[in-house]
This record gives structure tokens, C-alpha cells and sequence, in this order.
């Protein structure tokens, strides 16, 4: 058993502020009970001035191009990462073992030390890429949730090796093969997810081959656990998935970057679509959920809209928490003990009052003292 105390603390599903808590784990890994009252034993770890902070998770990477980081620059999406002549498949190719793993490595150090303590990969390459991938996280102390292409066809031995489907463009396939798809995965209980309207190039293409946007084919042919991007979506559309209680993972830094465009974050919240961030292909983002913060908050901004910050935190932890089913993302009893320690005295916080905004508006890495997964250190400042 190891205990926690931190003069200040986000606890339990509503993300409720407390002071001077004190956070007991098993040495399993779980959160067994949080108190306000000193434990007679002594105390494993003790932060002051700090707020203990549920563990980030990140809903969308492409951990595996993170050898390669910017060489796309000035590309737009389809040059750079589409199926057909992206850049991004040469560089994969050409790859040597030891520089994949080094830069899956280096990408994991970054993501631990800005908070986040899992992290959604759609990993390319089929069976073999999914165990080179494997490989390369062997070892490292980080909650990963790997959802495969299933490019080789390969359907049901993918599935054994990863936690899902991820499908980079459902105009790939067929509407019987994603059909297969989706039936194989739900009989494992894996989970399923696409991206969607990421450009105009893949709803006109999707329009000209199917006479419906990919959204719409989607939502027709698959109930996924989530949709990345919608970057392009239109207001019918987001009338759908909320009124189908389908969440959707949004990354505009990347969008931007690609030139894809900004995604209606506005009529996602005006609508009540459960929203999660993710940071997207490591070679254009850097996997950072206080930079797609900041993001999302100041493109609200410019369209009039102010999101609770609350609201704000939910995207990066309870709502993926629902998303993704597991006990993860919120400090809670029975909950895996994944937190991280976000220093209130650095310059860029001290003496905020408010202590969430300070957390979703100014936090950066540096804040970071910390980061535990399963109540052990995953990272250290």
C-alpha cells in the first residue's frame, strides 16, 4: 500500500476540486481510498502547492511515425498521409528497426511528461506493425490501447493481437467488408473506430463512390466506439452522432497543420456531442493535450463560444473514460491509480485562485512534476 498527499486534488466523476487529500493504493495499482483525514502511517509522497491531476489520455496517435517528425511539413493531408501517394508510407518503409524504436521511445517520454497516462494509437502495417509496435513499448511504463488496420485482410488474427480496429478511410473497403469488420470485432469485444470527413477529398470521394458523405456511410454501416476528426462535417451530421450518443475525437492542431481545416468544434458542444482530444500523427503534432487545449480553446473563442473549463478537463479524461470503458481517467476508489502532479507554483500559475483554469488555459509540461501509472513513476521532472 502506498499513499498519496496532495494540498490539492480533482476527485471522482464530477471532476470535483478538494484540498488536502490523501490518495491510498494498493500495490496492485488501484486507487482503495481517498481520504481528508492523515493517515497514522507514514505517507509515500507528499506535494505541496500542487494539484493531483487524473491522468490524460490521449484518444488519437499515430505513435509510429514519430521517427519522422516534421518531415511533411507544407504538405497537405492526402500528400502527406494519404493512402494512395502520402509521404508517410515511404518514410514507414524505409525505417530502420533501431530508429522506429528510438522515436516510439522518445514519443512516450514526451507524452508522460505533459500528463497524459494512455494514450489510442491507430497503428499501421496490419499483424506485423502492431508487433513491431508492441515491441518497441516493451517495457515503458504506459497505458496503451492499440487499434489496428486491418490492410493484410487478416481480420480476426489482428484482432487477437490488438485492443481493436482503427480504420484510416472507410472508402478503402466495401460495405461487406467493413460489415465483417465490425461484426468480427464486437464478437471479441475489441474495440472499432474510423476516421471520417478529415478532408473535402475523402467526403467527394466518398459521395462520388457511395452517393452518401463517409460519416453517413459509417453511422450506416458500423455503431463505432468513437469517430476521429469530422474536421468537415456538416450540421446534419452532427445532429446525428449526438443523437446517436456517438463520441468523436477531435484534433485541430493537426487539422491545421494539413491544411484539412478547423473542425465546427462550436456546433459539436452546442449540440452535446461527447468530445474527446487526441493529438494525431506525431510527424506533424507533438503529442501534447495542453497545446490541443489551448487550441480548442482559443478557436471556441474566435467563434464566441466559452467552454466551462471543467468541460474542458472532461474532454481529456471522464469523457474518455466513458469512451474507451475502462477504469481509467478519474481518481476514484477501484480506479487504476494514474495521475499526475501539476505544480501551482511555477510562473505561468502562481497565485490563480481559480484552480482549473489554471490547469486547462495555462498549463504546459513544465507543471509536470510528476506522472504514475499505476501508482508507480512513469515519469519524474
Amino acid at each position: 500500500m502506498r499513499v498519496f498527499y496532495s494540498d490539492h486534488a480533482i476527485i471522482g466523476s464530477n471532476l470535483k476540486l478538494k484540498e488536502k487529500v490523501y490518495v491510498y493504493v494498493s500495490d496492485e495499482g488501484y486507487v482503495v481510498r481517498i481520504s481528508d483525514k492523515r493517515p497514522k502511517n507514514s505517507i509515500d509522497y507528499e506535494f505541496f502547492d500542487a494539484l493531483l491531476v487524473p491522468g490524460f489520455i490521449n484518444l488519437h496517435t499515430h505513435i509510429g511515425d514519430s521517427f519522422a517528425k516534421d518531415e511533411v511539413y507544407g504538405l497537405n493531408t492526402v500528400e502527406a498521409v494519404g493512402s494512395d501517394k502520402g509521404l508517410k508510407w515511404k518514410l514507414l518503409e524505409e525505417v530502420d528497426e533501431e530508429r522506429f524504436k528510438n522515436g516510439v521511445r522518445m514519443a512516450v517520454k514526451e507524452i508522460l511528461s505533459t500528463g497524459t497516462t494512455t494514450f489510442v494509437d491507430f497503428r499501421e502495417g496490419g499483424v506485423e506493425g502492431i508487433k513491431k509496435l508492441r515491441e518497441a513499448l516493451n517495457g515503458v511504463r504506459i497505458r496503451n490501447i492499440i487499434l489496428g488496420y486491418p490492410s493484410d485482410n487478416k481480420i480476426y488474427e489482428l484482432l487477437k493481437i490488438s485492443d481493436g480496429i482503427g480504420i484510416h478511410s472507410l472508402n478503402a473497403h466495401t460495405d461487406l467488408e467493413l460489415k465483417e469488420i465490425f461484426s468480427t470485432a464486437r464478437s471479441m469485444n475489441k474495440l472499432i473506430a474510423f476516421h471520417a470527413s478529415e478532408t473535402v477529398y475523402q467526403r467527394e470521394k466518398s459521395f462520388r463512390r457511395y452517393g452518401v458523405s463517409d460519416v453517413i456511410r459509417g453511422l450506416n454501416l458500423i455503431r463505432p466506439d468513437f469517430i476521429v476528426h469530422m474536421t468537415r462535417a456538416e450540421l446534419h451530421e452532427i445532429k446525428r452522432v449526438a443523437d446517436e450518443r456517438i463520441p468523436v475525437v477531435l484534433c485541430p492542431r493537426a487539422n491545421m497543420y494539413l491544411s484539412s481545416g478547423i473542425p465546427p468544434i462550436k456546433e459539436f458542444v452546442r449540440n452535446n456531442v461527447i468530445i474527446g482530444l487526441g493529438t494525431d500523427n506525431v510527424m506533424v503534432s507533438s503529442p501534447d493535450l495542453f497545446r490541443e487545449l489551448e487550441c480548442v480553446v482559443r478557436l471556441t473563442r474566435l467563434e464566441g463560444l466559452k467552454i466551462d473549463p471543467k468541460d474542458l478537463l472532461k474532454m481529456v479524461t471522464k469523457n474518455a473514460t466513458n469512451i474507451l470503458n475502462r477504469p481509467i481517467g478519474i481518481i476514484e476508489e477501484g480506479f487504476h491509480a494514474d495521475f499526475f502532479v501539476f505544480d501551482l507554483s511555477k510562473p505561468n500559475v502562481a497565485g490563480m485562485e481559480d484552480l482549473l483554469k489554471a490547469l486547462v488555459l495555462r498549463g504546459k509540461s513544465e507543471n509536470v512534476l510528476a506522472t504514475f501509472v499505476n501508482g508507480k513513476i512513469a515519469f519524474e521532472r
